[in-house]
């Protein structure tokens, strides 16, 4: 965990991304407890402070359920994809689309590098990101105070 503030996040290319169990805007949440200010700084802060930066993100808003079949569902946007500037420099249009869920309680994401405007298509990240390197976050959201994730 210590090792986190020595890194240089701004000098090579980085991608970071899975499920943060954090929101970045009132409008990531439907149902359950409204969010407050209090809730989606310290993603914010945390974003700001490594200068990274959200990927665009298409299909369904909303990539977790608690799945409530009582009439208290709760939907969110907790799986993000952030990256830098040179990632930006090196990649400028990535994005990243949200699948239904099968095994889980979250849309798995799929990643694009951006378009391939000499092949006429997308660039297909190499995996689907379920999670991917759950400790980097867990460090990550950490070390800038993390979610409450109570509600």
């Amino acid at each position: 965990m210590d090792q986190l503030p020595t890194l240089n996040l701004s000098s090579a290319p980085w991608l970071i991304g899975g499920d943060f169990n954090c929101m970045l805007a009132s409008n990531q949440k439907y149902g359950g407890c409204p969010l407050s200010l209090k809730d989606i700084a310290p993603l914010n802060s945390a974003l700001n402070q490594s200068n990274l930066i959200p990927v665009n993100s298409f299909g369904s808003v909303f990539t977790w359920s608690n799945s409530s079949r009582n009439g208290n569902l709760t939907l969110c946007k907790l799986d993000h994809i952030f990256v830098n500037i040179p990632f930006l420099q090196i990649w400028p249009k990535p994005f990243y689309d949200t699948i239904q869920p099968t095994l889980s309680d979250h849309c798995p994401l799929i990643f694009y590098w951006g378009i391939d405007e000499n092949r006429g298509g997308n660039l297909l990240f190499n995996f689907l990101i379920f999670g991917l390197s759950m400790w980097i976050i867990l460090i990550f959201l950490n070390r800038f105070g993390g979610c409450n994730l109570e509600r």
